[in-house]
């Protein structure tokens, strides 16, 4: 399961990090006909307005950098696409959620919200690419998951600080390897696209509690993995060999892996006896192992 827990952490910003005399706007679009939460965070005191759509508006102030302000509105019923605007200090938000709000429309959105440290958009109706995030440089936690969203994993190269990345449930494409250089993720989330690549650029990522690739098209060159020691690594149903299998279960073995579930079965094929030590291994060392026989 994904967890869309959103972190309660202090971001490394201030006064005379983030904000210019020239403010960004934001504009999102909404197909929902009952109530929009949008949720924020920032420098406390800085005053935030959102015009909803249809004739009604929103000003608050934020409340600090561990304290969420929620904008709340309620369509009534409207039906149709509302416009929904937000003004004001947005150089100094550092926190946005607002997910499962029939969001619709690209990122460009959020391209200007430079100080964003958290932005958690997903459960919506988003398409486009991701290109417009690649500037939000200090992004530790981005959720995009289940979206409608395109394109290839180039614009997250440069996302160096992020330490939780979910993207499932998407229609991306493109090879994985654009996120081996994310080397701080703790959790990441791309299953259900239409991605390739070899699970072995990953093996750099050695501080993953949770990888979720099932349900792409992948393949496999061994390669030692790290001694991942998380919750759950799922590369079920992503195409691979039997022999892949098997070299998934002997890189497992070999680099340690422990204490956690690892899924190597669903739709792939079954292991052969290649892989009969590593099982033993990974029994061993606490590993919950699921694996077609």
């Amino acid at each position: 399961m994904i967890s869309n827990v959103l972190p309660n952490v202090l971001p490394n910003v201030s006064d005379n990090m983030i904000g210019t005399a020239e403010e960004p706007s934001a504009v999102f679009w909404t197909t929902k006909t009952s109530t929009v939460t949008f949720n924020l965070r920032g420098t406390a005191g800085k005053i935030i307005s959102i015009s909803w759509g249809d004739g009604n508006s929103t000003e608050l102030p934020l409340q600090g950098l561990l304290t969420s302000v929620a904008f709340v509105h309620d369509y009534l019923g409207l039906v149709g696409t509302k416009k929904i605007t937000m003004t004001g200090d947005l150089l100094y938000v550092t926190y946005l959620s607002a997910s499962s709000n029939n969001l619709t429309g690209n990122l460009s959105s959020v391209s200007g919200l430079t100080s964003l440290v958290t932005l958690s958009l997903y459960t919506n109706q988003l398409t486009g690419n991701l290109s417009h995030v690649a500037g939000l440089t200090g992004l530790t936690y981005l959720a995009l998951n289940s979206n409608q969203l395109t394109g290839d994993l180039s614009p997250l190269s440069g996302l160096t600080s992020l330490n939780y990345l979910t993207l499932n449930t998407n229609q991306l494409i493109g090879n994985i390897s654009y996120v081996s250089g994310l080397t701080s993720l703790n959790f990441l989330y791309f299953n259900t696209n239409q991605l390739t690549g070899n699970l072995s650029s990953l093996a750099g990522l050695t501080a993953l509690s949770a990888l979720f690739a099932y349900g792409n098209a992948l393949t496999y060159t061994y390669t030692a993995f790290p001694a991942w020691s998380g919750t759950t690594y799922d590369l079920s149903s992503t195409v691979l060999t039997a022999t892949e299998v098997d070299n998934l279960l002997i890189a497992a073995a070999n680099g340690g892996v422990n204490n956690c579930i690892y899924k190597v079965g669903g739709t792939n094929p079954s292991r052969t006896a290649a892989s009969d030590a590593a099982i033993m291994t990974l029994l061993a060392a606490g590993v919950t192992v699921y694996v077609n026989e």
